[in-house]
């Protein structure tokens, strides 16, 4: 007895395959490098931030003081200009206050502008009142 043995043909079926097709892994590579190129110009502006914020600190901590000295040099500055200069954070610095009178007799303003040494650019400004006594 022989044996027929019927040979069929594999059926055609699409078979899903898990995973991810190309153009889905590009869009996620296109996405991620644009999150990782913001990141590193936002991490790499940071001590050039770090250096500006610390010499505008410096900066008013100098306009206070060149205030402070000015009420205590004279009780009453007469209306005018005075400058000055200061090291401080082992920088040099120098002001110029600009004395005013106010509507107020016995008030005065002093606003005062800070430089670093050679620029023409003020790093801060910042404004006081004194007072006759």
């Amino acid at each position: 007895m022989s044996k027929s043995v019927a040979v069929s043909r594999p059926a055609k079926r699409r078979q899903k395959t898990a995973g991810f097709s190309l153009l889905e892994v590009l869009i996620a590579m296109a996405v991620i490098s644009l999150a990782l190129l913001a990141l590193s110009r936002t991490g790499g502006g940071v001590p050039l931030q770090m250096s500006s914020l610390e010499e505008r600190t410096l900066a008013q901590w100098v306009a206070q003081n060149a205030i402070s000295e000015l009420r205590l040099r004279e009780r009453f500055p007469p209306p005018g200009s005075r400058e000055g200069r200061e090291e401080m954070g082992q920088r040099n610095w120098s002001w110029r206050a600009q004395i005013q009178n106010t509507d107020d007799p016995n008030m005065r303003r002093i606003d005062v502008s800070v430089y670093i040494d050679g620029q023409n650019e003020a790093t801060a400004a910042h404004t006081g009142f004194v007072g006759r006594f």
